[in-house]
Parts: structure tokens; sequence; C-alpha cells
């Protein structure tokens, strides 16, 4: 993949790196990803001219090949490279509840913390009690790991999240818009009157 366009973003404990390798028929081949700053001498070893193979400690500092606020190699003494800032775009704001009786019902708001990117609304399986009521949660999400939830219930038709048997997941941007009303229900989901 080049590296400049890269879309999925993903928390690291210790750094992020970029590394350049090439394919069978000498292709340029690039991935990102988090590593321990432990391996971050490997990494810069791998690329022995250093043209895109850095690990990097700077929020979303391993985009692209332009940036490279690297983490110097392991010795006795460890310098960092000046670090680079890069302009963040605001915080996202998304509608918050959890167990509303209707997606329509909240009227809070929440602001996302740092990596989550997107809103969304999910239905919650009530169970098989004699009420058959769903439940409506939302709430802000990093985009993975939105694609993960979405990826279960499409394969198995629901999923776990947070101890909730979720059936119905939608995830999206901009701000606050995750408040309304979801096309289909299923017939069992009677609302609370």
């Amino acid at each position: 993949m080049d590296p400049n366009k890269c879309n999925h973003i993903a928390l690291c404990d210790s750094a992020c790196s970029l590394t350049q390798t090439r394919n069978l028929i000498g292709q340029p081949r690039w991935t990102h990803g988090c590593s321990e700053k432990s391996q971050c001498a490997t990494i810069a070893q791998s690329n022995p001219q250093g043209i895109c193979s850095f690990c990097c400690d700077t929020e979303l500092c391993n985009r692209n090949c332009t940036i490279k606020s690297t983490i110097a190699p392991p010795t006795t003494t460890t310098t960092m490279a000046p670090t680079i800032h890069i302009a963040q775009p605001p915080a996202l704001n998304c509608y918050y509840c959890e167990y509303s009786s209707h997606e329509k019902e909240c009227n809070h708001t929440t602001k996302c913390n740092p990596g989550e990117d997107q809103c969304y609304l999910s239905r919650i399986d009530g169970g098989s009690d004699k009420y058959n009521l769903c439940f409506y949660k939302m709430g802000c999400m990093a985009r993975t790991d939105c694609h993960h939830y979405l990826s279960t219930i499409r394969k198995s038709g629901t999923a776990v999240m947070a101890m909730d048997t979720i059936e119905y997941l939608e995830c999206c941007v901009p701000s606050n818009c995750n408040n309304h009303i979801i096309r289909t229900h299923p017939r069992r989901c009677k609302a609370i009157h």
C-alpha cells in the first residue's frame, strides 16, 4: 500500500512505525503499525538507506514518508528527534445514551476521546422474555472497532459489545449524526409506552 493512502487508525501503546519492503518483482510495499520501542532499531536497519522505515512517537506520525519524527535507535544515550505537532481536527461530538427505549429519546451529547473518530447507534437485543424489549445505545467509537463489530454482525447476526448483545450497529460522522430513527425494526421489538 502506498504510505500516503492509508486510512486506518490504531492506538499504539509504545511507538508508531512505517516499514518499507519490496515484493517479489521489486515494487515497494509499506506496513503501518505499532511497534515496541525496542524494535525500532531493527526497523531502521531493515532499510539501510533510511527511506520510509522508521519509528515515531507523535500522533499520526507514521501516516506517510514525509513525516519523520523518528525515534533514535537505542544506544547508551538515546536522543529523540524534535516532535512535529500536527494540527488535529476538532473533537467529534456524539449523542450518548445507554439503554434508551427509543433511538430518538436520547438528548445528551458527549465529546469523544482521542481515537474515537465515529459516532455509533446500536440496538441491543433485550432477550426473549415476555416483554420483547429492545434498547438503544449511542456514543463514540473508533473506526476499527466499528468495522470489527459490523463484520461480526454480518457473519453471525449479533456481536457482544461491553457485555451487551447487539444486533444492529451504525457508525457515522460528522458530529451528532447518531440520533435518528432506524428504518427497520424486528417485529419482536416492542416500544415501551
